[in-house]
């Protein structure tokens, strides 16, 4: 079973995101911070990490940058957004295996997520 944490401080977006994958073989730990993702990393291995691009007080580049660099496994890295993937960098993009933009419905995000399995 593939073990998923999600990044986000949006609360509605990230319960729908654990109700819709809930449903799906997934383990899922849900975390709102950069701080919280951080031991989240020291606790468990995931096989992939959800990231909202812009947390409060960081980013997800932040943390995809952290995971990449520091941790001796290669999760997949799926960035949601609202800002569009045309906004975003090349050195944004390169820590990610995907995008997934905002807003989605529980379907819609489903559908993206069949890519990343």
């Amino acid at each position: 079973m593939k073990r998923i944490l999600i990044v986000d401080d949006n609360k509605e977006d990230l319960k729908m995101m654990q109700d819709a994958l809930s449903k799906q073989d997934y383990l899922i730990d849900t975390v709102s911070t950069a701080r919280e993702a951080a031991d989240a990393l020291l606790d468990k291995q995931y096989d992939l990490f959800l990231l909202d691009i812009k947390l409060e007080k960081t980013d997800g580049n932040y943390i995809a940058k952290r995971i990449r660099t520091n941790f001796g496994f290669e999760p997949k890295i799926i960035y949601v957004s609202l800002k569009p993937k045309t906004k975003l960098t090349s050195q944004e993009l390169a820590h990610a295996n995907g995008f997934i933009q905002k807003p989605f419905s529980k379907e819609e995000f489903l559908e993206e997520m069949k890519k990343f399995n």
